[in-house]
């Protein structure tokens, strides 16, 4: 595991100051960044607490069209999966995927409808499944990026797995 840096202590220093010049969204960036880096040192429960505080800061200040927000939404949806909230991190993913669709992010909707469409296979509803990888395959193919053709391509298998 990577251990969590010295940088933590400047960017919770940088966030309150943030909040103190009533600067909340930048706050919530620099909260954010701190739970990325204690998810990197597999401190999942201390990444997903920072992950919900920036998303509550989101949700309390930003406006819809604010290009974080459908990052700041991504992030605790991934975490919530990792640490077993599936039904959280399936209402996290719809919300990060439609608002991915709104700014026109194809490879923010082609992640999470790729992860809905599992979601949805381990809940038996091949129905659903297909719909979102439907989506999540359209998305692919309007990035053309490389990463994200070998994710559909894994999920691709994983569905065809169940069938």
């Amino acid at each position: 595991t990577v251990e969590v840096g010295s940088g933590i202590r400047p960017a919770a220093e940088a966030a309150a100051l943030y909040r103190e010049l009533e600067m909340p969204l930048e706050a919530a960036w620099v909260i954010r960044h701190i739970g990325i880096n204690h998810e990197y040192a597999e401190h999942l429960t201390e990444a997903e607490r920072y992950y919900c505080e920036s998303l509550a800061l989101f949700r309390q200040y930003a406006d819809e069209d604010n290009s974080n927000y459908a990052n700041t939404v991504r992030y605790p949806a991934v975490i919530k999966n990792r640490i077993g909230k599936r039904d959280e991190s399936t209402a996290l993913w719809e919300e990060a995927v439609r608002r991915y669709d709104e700014m026109d992010q194809p490879l923010g909707v082609a992640e999470g409808a790729a992860w809905l469409a599992i979601f949805a296979v381990e809940k038996g509803d091949p129905v659903l499944a297909r719909e979102w990888f439907s989506m999540a395959e359209a998305a692919a193919a309007r990035a053309s990026d490389g990463d994200t053709d070998k994710w559909i391509a894994e999920v691709r298998a994983r569905l065809m797995s169940r069938e």
